[in-house]
C-alpha cells in the first residue's frame, strides 16, 4: 500500500512554504471508489491538506485497488480530496461535484482507516451531425457554451468543444455539472452541396451551411438549454444541418481623408469589422475586410441574413478615424455607406466618495470596444484622465484595479448613467466622464440559525434583487465555518436576499438565474453604504435547495 510521510514534504516544498510543519505520528488510509458501481479507482491523486497555519499537503497515486496512505501526520484538521485529470472527483464528505465536503478531523496519533472517497465522473455528451439528406458530416465544430452575463447582458461563454470524425460523430467529455448550450458550427471549408448558386439582383450568391443550436435553432433563444448532472453520459444530440440563402454585404467608406499616392507611405487601405448586433452573439466572432484604395469599397461575401453592427477604422499620421452603425441585412438590401469621424481625446475625472489609502493615480479607465479592441487613460493628479483617440461608435466602461473595500457608485458621460449600461460615443463630442468611487461599503457577520442540524457547514449567497439583479458584480459568497459563523466585507448598497445552503458550494450559484429558483428560500436585506449588521439566516437544508436548483 503506498504512503507518503508529510515530514517529507516539507522538504519538498521548502521553496513555497516558509517553515517547516510539525510531524506527528497519525496516519490516514482509504480507498477511492466509484461512486455509481463501487468499484475502486486506480491511479487517482489524492491530495491531504493539512489546515495549519500556514497550511501544507501531500499527495499519493493510489495502487491497484484504489487504496491509499499518508503517514507521519500531526493532530490537527485536514480537508482530503482525489482526482483523475479529465475523469472526475472525490472529495471526503461530499456527495456531488458541487457539494462543500467535510473537516477529517485527526487526534496527536490517531490511526484513521477505512476512509471512503466516493469518485464522481464528470459528464459527456455525444451525438451526430448529418447533412440534409441524413448523410454524416466531417470537420464540423460542435461546442458547449455556457449561459453568462455582461454588464447584465446575457452572453455566450465558450466552454468546451470538439470536431466530428469521418463518421459524423462527437463527443465532449470532462463536462462539469451545469447548464449548457449545445452548438455545431460548421467550416467556412465545408460548403453545401445542394443547388447553386441562386440569383440576387445582378449577383450570383450561393446557399450557405449555417450554424445552429441544439436541436435546430438559429438564435439561442430558441435553443434548448441543456442540463448536465454529475457523471451524466448523454447521448443522441443529432443536429441536422441545413442551408440557407446568404446575402452580400456592399459598401464603402467615405470620408478618408486626402492622401498623396506619390508618398510611399500612403493610405492602401481601411479596416471594416463585421459583429452580429445583439451581446450575446458577440463573444463568438466577428469578421474583418479592408477597404481598398483608391473607391474604398468592401464586402462581406455569403453572409447569413440578419441584423450586425459594422465599424470601420483608419489610423493615418498618428490620428484615428473610425465609423460605426447598425443595419438589418437582407435580401436585395443595397450598399452602405460608412462616413468616417476624427477620433476624440475623452477627458474625465475620479473622485473617492469615503476616506481611502489608495491614491489616485493608482487607477487607470478603460474603454472596451465590439471587437475588444481597448483604449486607457491613467488616473493622474487630482483624478483628472484623459483617453486619447476615442473612435465614435459604442463602448463599455471599466477601471482597473477594483476599488479595495469601494464599489463604483456612479459613473456619467455628460449628463447619461453608463455605469452599466453601453456608451455610445458621438463624432465631436465633448462630453466628460465624471466617475465616482464609494468606500463606504458594508459588512455582514453572521452566524448561522441550523434548528439543531447535525452540521453548519454551509455556502452562503448574498443577491441582489433590486435593480442590480442582473449585474454579477453585486453578488457575494461565503463559506461557513464548522460552527455556521462567516463575513461578507465590500458589499454596494442595495436590495438584497440571503441564503445560507447547507453543503453547497455557492460560487455556483453567483448568478440571476440561480437566485431566481432560490428566491422563495431566501431572507430579505436591505443595506445601506456603511452597514454593519449581524445577521442569522436559517440554514436552507440540503435536499430542498437541490429541488429548488434543479439538481
Amino acid at each position: 500500500m503506498p504512503g507518503m510521510k508529510l515530514a517529507l514534504l516539507c522538504v519538498a516544498l521548502a521553496a513555497v512554504v516558509a517553515s517547516a510543519q510539525p510531524v506527528g505520528q497519525g496516519a490516514v488510509s482509504g480507498v477511492v471508489l466509484e461512486a455509481s458501481s463501487g468499484d475502486p479507482v486506480r491511479k487517482a491523486i489524492v491530495t491531504l491538506t493539512w489546515q495549519g497555519t500556514p497550511p501544507s499537503w501531500a499527495t499519493v497515486r493510489t495502487d491497484g485497488s484504489g487504496q491509499f496512505k499518508f503517514e507521519g501526520l500531526p493532530a490537527g484538521r485536514y480537508t482530503l480530496r482525489a482526482t483523475k485529470a479529465g475523469v472526475g472527483t472525490a472529495t471526503y464528505g461530499a456527495g456531488g461535484l458541487r457539494e462543500l465536503g467535510e473537516f477529517l478531523m485527526l487526534d496527536e496519533g490517531e490511526n484513521r482507516a477505512g476512509v471512503k472517497l466516493r469518485f464522481i465522473r464528470t459528464s459527456t455528451i455525444s451525438g451526430r451531425v448529418l447533412d440534409s439528406d441524413g448523410d454524416p458530416m466531417v470537420g464540423v465544430n460542435v461546442a458547449l457554451q455556457r449561459p453568462g452575463r455582461n454588464r447584465g447582458d446575457r452572453i455566450l461563454l465558450p466552454y468546451r468543444g470538439t470536431t466530428t470524425n469521418d463518421r459524423g460523430e462527437y463527443k465532449i467529455t470532462a463536462i462539469d455539472p451545469g447548464q449548457y448550450y449545445l452548438q455545431s458550427n460548421p467550416s467556412s471549408r465545408i460548403r453545401y452541396s445542394g443547388p447553386t448558386p441562386r440569383p440576387l439582383g445582378e449577383d450570383a450568391v450561393h446557399d450557405i451551411l449555417v450554424a445552429q443550436f441544439y436541436p435546430s435553432a438559429h438564435e439561442v433563444k430558441d435553443a434548448q438549454l441543456l442540463t448536465l448532472h454529475d457523471g451524466e453520459s448523454q447521448t443522441g444530440f443529432d443536429f441536422h444541418m441545413f442551408a440557407e440563402q446568404a446575402v452580400r454585404i456592399r459598401g464603402r467608406v467615405t470620408g478618408v481623408p486626402p492622401v498623396n499616392p506619390e508618398n510611399p507611405g500612403f493610405l492602401q487601405a481601411v479596416d471594416v469589422m463585421l459583429a452580429p448586433a445583439e451581446p450575446e452573439q458577440r463573444q463568438q466572432w466577428t469578421n474583418r475586410v479592408s477597404a481598398q484604395f483608391p473607391d474604398f469599397g468592401f464586402e462581406f461575401p455569403e453572409v447569413r441574413a440578419g441584423r450586425y453592427r459594422i465599424s470601420a477604422k483608419l489610423l493615418l499620421n498618428g490620428k484615428t478615424y473610425a465609423a460605426s452603425q447598425l443595419t438589418d441585412f437582407g435580401a436585395g438590401s443595397g450598399d452602405i455607406s460608412l462616413p468616417l469621424s476624427p477620433a476624440l481625446d475623452l477627458k474625465g475625472r475620479l473622485t473617492f466618495d469615503g476616506p481611502t489609502s489608495q491614491p489616485l493615480n493608482s487607477f487607470t479607465i478603460f474603454l472596451i470596444g465590439v471587437g475588444r479592441e481597448t483604449l486607457s487613460g491613467r488616473v493622474g493628479d487630482g483624478g483628472r484622465f484623459t483617453i486619447p483617440q476615442v473612435m465614435p461608435g459604442e463602448w463599455a466602461f471599466n477601471m482597473n484595479p477594483v476599488p479595495v473595500n469601494g464599489f463604483l457608485k456612479s459613473v456619467h458621460l455628460g449628463d447619461q448613467d453608463v455605469r452599466f449600461t453601453s456608451l455610445w460615443i458621438e463624432p465631436g463630442s465633448d462630453a466628460q466622464f465624471n466617475v465616482v468611487i464609494s468606500t463606504r461599503t458594508a459588512t455582514i457577520e453572521g452566524d448561522i440559525d441550523a434548528d439543531g442540524a447535525d452540521s453548519k457547514r454551509a455556502g452562503i449567497l448574498l443577491a441582489p434583487f433590486g435593480k442590480y439583479h442582473t449585474l454579477t458584480r453585486f453578488y457575494y459568497v461565503a463559506l461557513a465555518d464548522d460552527h455556521g459563523k462567516f463575513t461578507i466585507s465590500g458589499i454596494a448598497p442595495g436590495t438584497y436576499k440571503i441564503f445560507a445552503l447547507e453543503k453547497i458550494a455557492t460560487i455556483s450559484c453567483k448568478n440571476p438565474e440561480s437566485a431566481d429558483l432560490l428566491e422563495a428560500l431566501g431572507e430579505d436585506v436591505n443595506i445601506t453604504e456603511g452597514d454593519k449588521l449581524q445577521l442569522h439566516p436559517k440554514l436552507i437544508p440540503y435536499e430542498k435547495a437541490r429541488e429548488a436548483l434543479g439538481r
